[in-house]
Protein backbone atom coordinates (compact mmCIF):
# COMPACT_ATOMS: atom_id res chain seq x y z
CA UNK A 1 0.00 0.00 0.00
CA UNK A 2 1.36 3.44 -0.95
CA UNK A 3 2.50 5.99 1.61
CA UNK A 4 -0.23 8.37 0.47
CA UNK A 5 -2.93 5.74 1.11
CA UNK A 6 -1.45 5.06 4.54
CA UNK A 7 -1.60 8.77 5.32
CA UNK A 8 -5.23 8.93 4.16
CA UNK A 9 -6.19 6.02 6.39
CA UNK A 10 -4.36 7.60 9.33
CA UNK A 11 -6.23 10.87 8.70
CA UNK A 12 -9.58 9.05 8.72
CA UNK A 13 -8.57 7.23 11.89
CA UNK A 14 -7.79 10.55 13.57
CA UNK A 15 -11.14 11.88 12.37
CA UNK A 16 -12.89 8.95 14.01
CA UNK A 17 -10.98 9.50 17.26
CA UNK A 18 -11.57 13.24 17.30
CA UNK A 19 -15.29 13.00 16.59
CA UNK A 20 -16.46 9.71 18.03
CA UNK A 21 -14.36 9.81 21.20
CA UNK A 22 -15.02 13.48 21.89
CA UNK A 23 -18.80 13.04 21.83
CA UNK A 24 -18.99 9.77 23.72
CA UNK A 25 -16.65 10.91 26.48
CA UNK A 26 -18.64 14.13 26.63
CA UNK A 27 -21.64 11.94 27.44
CA UNK A 28 -19.66 9.74 29.82
CA UNK A 29 -18.28 12.75 31.67
CA UNK A 30 -21.72 14.33 32.00
CA UNK A 31 -22.85 11.35 34.09
CA UNK A 32 -19.86 11.70 36.43
CA UNK A 33 -19.43 15.47 36.60
CA UNK A 34 -23.13 16.07 37.22
CA UNK A 35 -23.19 13.51 40.04
CA UNK A 36 -24.45 16.05 42.59
CA UNK A 37 -27.26 17.26 40.27
CA UNK A 38 -28.28 13.73 39.31
CA UNK A 39 -28.22 12.51 42.91
CA UNK A 40 -30.32 15.48 44.09
CA UNK A 41 -32.84 15.00 41.27
CA UNK A 42 -33.18 11.23 41.11
CA UNK A 43 -31.95 9.62 44.34
CA UNK A 44 -33.78 9.05 47.65
CA UNK A 45 -32.29 10.38 50.88
CA UNK A 46 -32.37 13.39 53.19
CA UNK A 47 -28.78 14.64 53.32
CA UNK A 48 -26.71 15.37 50.23
CA UNK A 49 -24.02 12.86 51.27
CA UNK A 50 -26.60 10.06 51.53
CA UNK A 51 -28.07 10.94 48.15
CA UNK A 52 -24.59 10.96 46.65
CA UNK A 53 -23.80 7.58 48.22
CA UNK A 54 -27.04 6.17 46.79
CA UNK A 55 -26.12 7.58 43.39
CA UNK A 56 -22.67 5.95 43.44
CA UNK A 57 -24.32 2.65 44.45
CA UNK A 58 -26.77 2.95 41.55
CA UNK A 59 -23.90 3.69 39.17
CA UNK A 60 -22.23 0.44 40.22
CA UNK A 61 -25.45 -1.43 39.43
CA UNK A 62 -25.65 0.04 35.94
CA UNK A 63 -22.19 -1.23 35.01
CA UNK A 64 -23.64 -4.75 34.83
CA UNK A 65 -24.76 -3.77 31.33
CA UNK A 66 -21.21 -3.13 30.12
CA UNK A 67 -20.05 -6.78 29.84
CA UNK A 68 -23.30 -7.73 28.12
CA UNK A 69 -22.89 -4.96 25.58
CA UNK A 70 -19.22 -5.81 25.12
CA UNK A 71 -20.03 -9.44 24.37
CA UNK A 72 -22.47 -8.42 21.64
CA UNK A 73 -20.38 -5.58 20.18
CA UNK A 74 -17.12 -7.51 20.61
CA UNK A 75 -18.47 -10.49 18.66
CA UNK A 76 -19.67 -8.14 15.94
CA UNK A 77 -16.27 -6.43 15.81
CA UNK A 78 -14.32 -9.69 15.50
CA UNK A 79 -16.75 -11.27 13.06
CA UNK A 80 -17.85 -8.40 10.79
CA UNK A 81 -15.31 -5.65 11.39
CA UNK A 82 -14.41 -2.71 13.61
CA UNK A 83 -16.30 -0.14 11.56
CA UNK A 84 -19.73 -1.80 11.92
CA UNK A 85 -19.22 -2.49 15.63
CA UNK A 86 -18.27 1.10 16.41
CA UNK A 87 -21.25 2.43 14.42
CA UNK A 88 -23.84 0.22 16.15
CA UNK A 89 -22.44 0.76 19.63
CA UNK A 90 -22.41 4.54 19.11
CA UNK A 91 -26.09 4.51 18.19
CA UNK A 92 -26.99 2.46 21.28
CA UNK A 93 -25.09 4.72 23.69
CA UNK A 94 -26.60 7.88 22.18
CA UNK A 95 -30.13 6.56 22.69
CA UNK A 96 -29.32 5.92 26.37
CA UNK A 97 -28.19 9.53 26.81
CA UNK A 98 -31.34 10.94 25.21
CA UNK A 99 -33.57 8.94 27.57
CA UNK A 100 -32.08 10.79 30.56
CA UNK A 101 -33.33 14.09 29.16
CA UNK A 102 -36.99 13.10 29.56
CA UNK A 103 -36.91 11.31 32.94
CA UNK A 104 -38.93 13.21 35.63
CA UNK A 105 -37.19 13.85 38.97
CA UNK A 106 -37.61 11.92 42.22
CA UNK A 107 -40.02 14.45 43.71
CA UNK A 108 -42.42 13.85 40.82
CA UNK A 109 -42.52 10.05 40.46
CA UNK A 110 -40.51 8.74 43.40
CA UNK A 111 -38.36 5.62 43.08
CA UNK A 112 -39.42 5.18 39.45
CA UNK A 113 -37.20 8.15 38.62
CA UNK A 114 -34.22 6.32 40.13
CA UNK A 115 -35.04 3.17 38.17
CA UNK A 116 -35.41 5.07 34.90
CA UNK A 117 -32.06 6.78 35.44
CA UNK A 118 -30.46 3.39 36.07
CA UNK A 119 -32.13 1.95 32.95
CA UNK A 120 -30.99 4.81 30.71
CA UNK A 121 -27.40 4.59 31.94
CA UNK A 122 -27.41 0.83 31.40
CA UNK A 123 -28.37 1.39 27.76
CA UNK A 124 -25.65 4.02 27.45
CA UNK A 125 -22.98 1.79 28.98
CA UNK A 126 -23.97 -1.25 26.90
CA UNK A 127 -22.82 0.68 23.86
CA UNK A 128 -20.04 2.79 25.36
CA UNK A 129 -17.38 0.16 26.05
CA UNK A 130 -17.69 -1.43 22.64
CA UNK A 131 -17.44 1.98 21.03
CA UNK A 132 -14.49 3.47 22.93
CA UNK A 133 -12.55 0.20 22.80
CA UNK A 134 -13.39 -0.07 19.12
CA UNK A 135 -11.94 3.38 18.45
CA UNK A 136 -8.68 2.44 20.18
CA UNK A 137 -8.44 -0.72 18.11
CA UNK A 138 -9.37 1.16 14.95
CA UNK A 139 -6.52 3.62 15.48
CA UNK A 140 -3.89 1.07 16.52
CA UNK A 141 -4.74 -1.31 13.67
CA UNK A 142 -4.32 1.44 11.08
CA UNK A 143 -0.88 2.81 11.97
CA UNK A 144 2.60 1.36 12.26
CA UNK A 145 3.74 -0.43 15.40
CA UNK A 146 6.30 2.30 16.02
CA UNK A 147 3.53 4.89 16.49
CA UNK A 148 0.79 2.90 18.24
CA UNK A 149 1.28 4.45 21.67
CA UNK A 150 1.21 7.90 20.09
CA UNK A 151 -2.00 6.97 18.25
CA UNK A 152 -3.57 5.77 21.49
CA UNK A 153 -2.44 9.01 23.09
CA UNK A 154 -4.44 10.88 20.44
CA UNK A 155 -7.51 8.84 21.36
CA UNK A 156 -6.94 9.61 25.06
CA UNK A 157 -6.57 13.30 24.23
CA UNK A 158 -9.79 13.19 22.20
CA UNK A 159 -11.74 11.58 25.03
CA UNK A 160 -10.60 14.30 27.40
CA UNK A 161 -11.60 16.99 24.93
CA UNK A 162 -15.10 15.58 25.29
CA UNK A 163 -14.83 15.54 29.08
CA UNK A 164 -13.43 19.08 29.02
CA UNK A 165 -16.32 20.27 26.87
CA UNK A 166 -18.73 18.64 29.32
CA UNK A 167 -17.16 20.38 32.32
CA UNK A 168 -17.24 23.78 30.59
CA UNK A 169 -20.84 23.37 29.48
CA UNK A 170 -21.97 22.23 32.93
CA UNK A 171 -20.20 25.20 34.49
CA UNK A 172 -21.75 27.60 31.96
CA UNK A 173 -25.26 26.25 32.54
CA UNK A 174 -24.90 25.86 36.31
CA UNK A 175 -27.10 28.89 37.00
CA UNK A 176 -30.03 27.29 35.15
CA UNK A 177 -32.29 24.96 37.08
CA UNK A 178 -32.11 22.12 34.52
CA UNK A 179 -28.93 23.15 32.76
CA UNK A 180 -27.53 19.64 33.08
CA UNK A 181 -30.42 18.31 30.96
CA UNK A 182 -29.32 20.56 28.10
CA UNK A 183 -25.92 18.86 28.22
CA UNK A 184 -27.53 15.45 27.81
CA UNK A 185 -29.64 16.69 24.89
CA UNK A 186 -26.58 18.04 23.08
CA UNK A 187 -24.51 14.90 23.65
CA UNK A 188 -27.29 12.55 22.60
CA UNK A 189 -28.08 14.29 19.32
CA UNK A 190 -24.40 14.69 18.41
CA UNK A 191 -23.96 10.94 18.94
CA UNK A 192 -26.87 10.20 16.60
CA UNK A 193 -25.38 12.47 13.91
CA UNK A 194 -21.98 10.78 14.17
CA UNK A 195 -23.60 7.40 13.60
CA UNK A 196 -24.16 8.42 9.99
CA UNK A 197 -20.68 9.95 9.63
CA UNK A 198 -18.99 6.64 10.53
CA UNK A 199 -20.46 4.97 7.46
CA UNK A 200 -17.89 6.81 5.33
CA UNK A 201 -14.92 5.23 7.13
CA UNK A 202 -12.97 2.23 5.85
CA UNK A 203 -12.22 -1.02 7.65
CA UNK A 204 -8.90 -1.33 9.50
CA UNK A 205 -5.84 -2.63 7.66
CA UNK A 206 -5.01 -5.29 10.24
CA UNK A 207 -8.52 -6.72 10.43
CA UNK A 208 -8.86 -6.80 6.64
CA UNK A 209 -5.60 -8.73 6.28
CA UNK A 210 -6.39 -11.23 9.03
CA UNK A 211 -10.03 -11.90 8.16
CA UNK A 212 -9.18 -14.48 5.50
CA UNK A 213 -6.51 -16.33 7.46
CA UNK A 214 -7.32 -16.07 11.18
CA UNK A 215 -8.65 -19.29 12.68
CA UNK A 216 -9.82 -17.41 15.79
CA UNK A 217 -12.70 -15.40 14.32
CA UNK A 218 -15.32 -18.18 14.62
CA UNK A 219 -14.26 -19.27 18.10
CA UNK A 220 -16.97 -18.82 20.74
CA UNK A 221 -16.44 -16.72 23.84
CA UNK A 222 -16.67 -19.88 25.96
CA UNK A 223 -13.66 -21.24 24.11
CA UNK A 224 -11.88 -17.93 24.60
CA UNK A 225 -12.49 -18.12 28.35
CA UNK A 226 -11.04 -21.63 28.57
CA UNK A 227 -8.09 -20.87 26.30
CA UNK A 228 -7.32 -17.32 27.40
CA UNK A 229 -8.41 -17.10 31.04
CA UNK A 230 -5.08 -15.76 32.39
CA UNK A 231 -4.94 -13.05 29.71
CA UNK A 232 -8.60 -12.14 30.26
CA UNK A 233 -8.07 -11.83 34.02
CA UNK A 234 -5.04 -9.60 33.48
CA UNK A 235 -7.03 -7.46 31.04
CA UNK A 236 -9.78 -7.07 33.64
CA UNK A 237 -7.32 -6.05 36.35
CA UNK A 238 -5.38 -3.63 34.13
CA UNK A 239 -8.54 -1.99 32.80
CA UNK A 240 -9.87 -1.72 36.34
CA UNK A 241 -6.67 -0.04 37.48
CA UNK A 242 -6.80 2.51 34.67
CA UNK A 243 -10.39 3.42 35.53
CA UNK A 244 -9.71 3.51 39.26
CA UNK A 245 -6.95 6.10 38.89
CA UNK A 246 -9.17 8.32 36.73
CA UNK A 247 -12.22 7.94 38.96
CA UNK A 248 -10.29 8.59 42.15
CA UNK A 249 -8.36 11.71 41.14
CA UNK A 250 -10.70 13.41 38.68
CA UNK A 251 -14.19 12.39 39.85
CA UNK A 252 -14.11 11.30 43.51
CA UNK A 253 -11.66 13.76 45.09
CA UNK A 254 -13.24 16.99 43.75
CA UNK A 255 -16.72 15.86 44.79
CA UNK A 256 -15.84 14.54 48.25
CA UNK A 257 -13.49 17.38 49.16
CA UNK A 258 -16.32 19.79 48.45
CA UNK A 259 -18.73 17.97 50.76
CA UNK A 260 -16.30 17.05 53.55
CA UNK A 261 -13.70 19.83 53.72
CA UNK A 262 -15.52 22.60 51.83
CA UNK A 263 -12.71 22.67 49.27
CA UNK A 264 -14.23 23.89 46.01
CA UNK A 265 -12.33 22.52 43.04
CA UNK A 266 -14.92 23.28 40.36
CA UNK A 267 -12.62 25.74 38.62
CA UNK A 268 -9.80 23.18 38.61
CA UNK A 269 -11.72 20.27 37.05
CA UNK A 270 -11.11 21.43 33.44
CA UNK A 271 -7.40 21.64 34.30
CA UNK A 272 -7.44 18.08 35.71
CA UNK A 273 -9.10 16.77 32.56
CA UNK A 274 -6.90 18.75 30.17
CA UNK A 275 -3.76 17.56 31.96
CA UNK A 276 -4.79 13.93 31.63
CA UNK A 277 -5.55 14.27 27.91
CA UNK A 278 -2.60 16.43 26.90
CA UNK A 279 -0.05 14.28 28.69
CA UNK A 280 -1.62 11.19 27.10
CA UNK A 281 -0.02 12.26 23.82
CA UNK A 282 3.31 13.03 25.49
CA UNK A 283 3.43 9.73 27.37
CA UNK A 284 2.42 7.90 24.19
CA UNK A 285 5.37 9.38 22.32
CA UNK A 286 7.71 8.47 25.17
CA UNK A 287 6.37 4.91 25.30
CA UNK A 288 7.07 4.47 21.58
CA UNK A 289 10.71 5.39 22.24
CA UNK A 290 11.54 3.68 25.55
CA UNK A 291 8.97 0.87 25.52
CA UNK A 292 5.57 0.53 27.18
CA UNK A 293 6.69 -1.84 29.94
CA UNK A 294 9.42 0.52 31.15
CA UNK A 295 7.07 3.49 31.20
CA UNK A 296 4.35 1.60 33.11
CA UNK A 297 6.79 0.61 35.87
CA UNK A 298 8.07 4.18 36.19
CA UNK A 299 4.59 5.72 36.23
CA UNK A 300 3.32 3.21 38.81
CA UNK A 301 6.04 4.35 41.23
CA UNK A 302 5.15 8.01 40.59
CA UNK A 303 1.45 7.35 41.28
CA UNK A 304 2.23 5.66 44.61
CA UNK A 305 4.47 8.59 45.59
CA UNK A 306 1.67 11.01 44.63
CA UNK A 307 -0.85 9.14 46.79
CA UNK A 308 1.54 9.18 49.73
CA UNK A 309 2.01 12.94 49.26
CA UNK A 310 -1.79 13.33 49.30
CA UNK A 311 -1.88 11.44 52.60
CA UNK A 312 0.73 13.84 54.00
CA UNK A 313 -1.25 16.90 52.88
CA UNK A 314 -4.45 15.56 54.44
CA UNK A 315 -2.81 14.60 57.73
CA UNK A 316 -1.15 17.98 58.14
CA UNK A 317 -4.15 19.88 56.72
CA UNK A 318 -2.18 21.50 53.92
CA UNK A 319 -5.36 21.71 51.89
CA UNK A 320 -4.24 24.64 49.75
CA UNK A 321 -1.72 22.38 48.01
CA UNK A 322 -4.21 19.62 47.18
CA UNK A 323 -5.44 21.12 43.85
CA UNK A 324 -1.87 21.28 42.55
CA UNK A 325 -1.21 17.72 43.60
CA UNK A 326 -4.32 16.53 41.74
CA UNK A 327 -3.13 18.40 38.63
CA UNK A 328 0.18 16.54 38.91
CA UNK A 329 -1.62 13.23 39.39
CA UNK A 330 -3.86 13.88 36.37
CA UNK A 331 -0.76 14.47 34.26
CA UNK A 332 0.86 11.26 35.47
CA UNK A 333 -1.90 8.65 35.33
CA UNK A 334 -2.33 8.78 31.55
CA UNK A 335 1.27 7.53 31.42
CA UNK A 336 -0.09 4.28 32.83
CA UNK A 337 -3.24 3.99 30.73
CA UNK A 338 -1.87 4.78 27.24
CA UNK A 339 0.94 2.18 27.06
CA UNK A 340 -1.03 -0.41 29.06
CA UNK A 341 -3.82 -0.48 26.48
CA UNK A 342 -1.34 -0.94 23.63
CA UNK A 343 0.47 -3.73 25.49
CA UNK A 344 -2.86 -5.51 25.86
CA UNK A 345 -3.76 -4.96 22.20
CA UNK A 346 -0.42 -6.28 20.96
CA UNK A 347 -0.73 -9.44 23.06
CA UNK A 348 -4.18 -10.47 21.82
CA UNK A 349 -4.74 -12.20 18.49
CA UNK A 350 -6.67 -10.00 16.06
CA UNK A 351 -9.42 -12.61 15.66
CA UNK A 352 -10.41 -12.43 19.35
CA UNK A 353 -9.01 -8.99 20.15
CA UNK A 354 -12.22 -6.97 20.19
CA UNK A 355 -13.96 -9.41 22.51
CA UNK A 356 -11.18 -9.77 25.08
CA UNK A 357 -10.26 -6.08 24.96
CA UNK A 358 -13.84 -4.87 25.36
CA UNK A 359 -15.15 -7.51 27.77
CA UNK A 360 -12.03 -7.17 29.90
CA UNK A 361 -12.53 -3.40 30.01
CA UNK A 362 -16.20 -3.82 30.96
CA UNK A 363 -15.55 -6.34 33.73
CA UNK A 364 -12.67 -4.24 35.02
CA UNK A 365 -15.02 -1.28 35.18
CA UNK A 366 -17.71 -3.33 36.90
CA UNK A 367 -15.45 -4.94 39.49
CA UNK A 368 -12.84 -2.28 40.21
CA UNK A 369 -13.08 1.19 38.68
CA UNK A 370 -16.77 2.12 38.89
CA UNK A 371 -17.03 1.11 42.59
CA UNK A 372 -14.10 3.46 43.33
CA UNK A 373 -16.27 6.45 44.27
CA UNK A 374 -18.62 4.32 46.37
CA UNK A 375 -15.84 2.41 48.14
CA UNK A 376 -13.77 5.52 48.89
CA UNK A 377 -16.82 7.48 50.05
CA UNK A 378 -17.88 4.62 52.31
CA UNK A 379 -14.39 4.23 53.80
CA UNK A 380 -14.02 7.98 54.37
CA UNK A 381 -17.45 8.18 56.03
CA UNK A 382 -16.93 5.10 58.24
CA UNK A 383 -13.51 6.22 59.50
CA UNK A 384 -14.31 9.94 59.32
CA UNK A 385 -11.07 10.40 57.42
CA UNK A 386 -10.25 10.60 53.72
CA UNK A 387 -6.74 9.27 54.39
CA UNK A 388 -7.94 5.67 54.77
CA UNK A 389 -9.58 5.81 51.34
CA UNK A 390 -6.12 6.11 49.75
CA UNK A 391 -5.50 2.42 50.42
CA UNK A 392 -7.82 1.43 47.57
CA UNK A 393 -6.03 3.25 44.71
CA UNK A 394 -2.62 2.27 46.12
CA UNK A 395 -3.62 -1.41 46.09
CA UNK A 396 -5.01 -1.14 42.56
CA UNK A 397 -1.93 0.49 41.02
CA UNK A 398 0.34 -2.18 42.53
CA UNK A 399 -1.86 -4.99 41.20
CA UNK A 400 -2.24 -3.34 37.80
CA UNK A 401 1.50 -2.85 37.38
CA UNK A 402 2.17 -6.49 38.33
CA UNK A 403 -0.43 -7.64 35.78
CA UNK A 404 1.15 -5.58 32.99
CA UNK A 405 4.66 -6.79 33.75
CA UNK A 406 3.50 -10.43 33.72
CA UNK A 407 2.07 -10.25 30.19
CA UNK A 408 4.08 -11.69 27.32
CA UNK A 409 3.29 -12.64 23.75
CA UNK A 410 3.46 -16.30 24.71
CA UNK A 411 -0.01 -15.84 26.22
CA UNK A 412 -1.61 -15.81 22.74
CA UNK A 413 -2.63 -19.46 22.70
CA UNK A 414 -5.92 -21.34 22.57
Amino acid sequence: MSEQNNNNIFTKSCLLACSNSVVQYFNYAIFGLSALQLSNNFMPGVEDKNKLLNFFAAIILTVIARPLGSLFIGHMGDKFGRKLAVTISGLISSIGVLIVTIVPNYHSIGIIASLLLIFSRMIFLSGLSGEIDGVRLYISENISKKRQNFGNGIVTFSTQLGALAASFLLYTLASYKDGWRICFVIGGFLGIILTFVRNYLTETIEFTKSKKSSEYIDISFTQIIYGQMPLLLKTILISGTIGTMYQFFIIFLPIYLKLDLSIYLTNYIPVFIASYGFFGIIWGSIADKIGGYSLVRFISILIIITLLCLYFLLEYQLVSLIPYLIISASSIISGFSVPSQIILKQNINVGIRYRIFSVGHSLGSLLFSTPTCFICTKIAMNYNSLSYALLYPISMIILGCCAICSISKSTIRL
